[in-house]
């Protein structure tokens, strides 16, 4: 056989030829396959959603491989954009604190962003515990980290 019978073929059965099922799969491991998940799972909602505006305070907890990659300094350029107060820790265990205090809508945003992190960072997961903020720390506009 030349080169161009082969690629193109003649016709006739060689043995060689690649055998595919073209049926659809019914199996399925969730939503999206077996493929990972875009971004980081997260319990991202208070028990009652407030208002866009209203002021909100939460602590997450970032699982994965988030220390060394920047990104606490993500977290916070992310919340001084957005004019939220907090800061941002590494945990001894590998995780990182974020504590953020702002206005609901504000947070959310916060949040997705958290959920995918800087480029060098892997998110596994997001952990979030929502509570009310005093009106003496509503608004508070540095973000730390430590």
């Amino acid at each position: 056989l030349s080169l161009v019978e082969f690629l193109v073929g003649t016709g006739e059965s060689t043995g060689l030829e690649a055998r595919v099922d073209l049926r659809p799969t019914t199996k399925v491991n969730g939503p999206r396959g077996n493929m990972p998940p875009l971004m980081a799972p997260s319990t991202e909602k208070p028990t009652q959603t407030p208002a866009q505006g209203d002021p909100c305070r939460f602590t997450a907890i970032v699982s994965g491989d988030v220390q060394g990659v920047g990104y606490r300094a993500f977290a916070r350029r992310y919340a001084t954009e957005l004019g939220i107060g907090g800061h941002a820790e590494n945990l001894a265990d590998g995780r990182v604190e974020i504590v953020a205090e702002g206005r609901y809508g504000d947070l959310m945003v916060l949040l997705k962003h958290l959920r995918v992190g800087p480029a060098h960072a892997v998110v596994k997961r997001v952990d979030v515990d929502w509570s009310a903020t005093p009106p003496s720390l509503a608004g508070a506009p540095e973000f730390r980290t430590y």
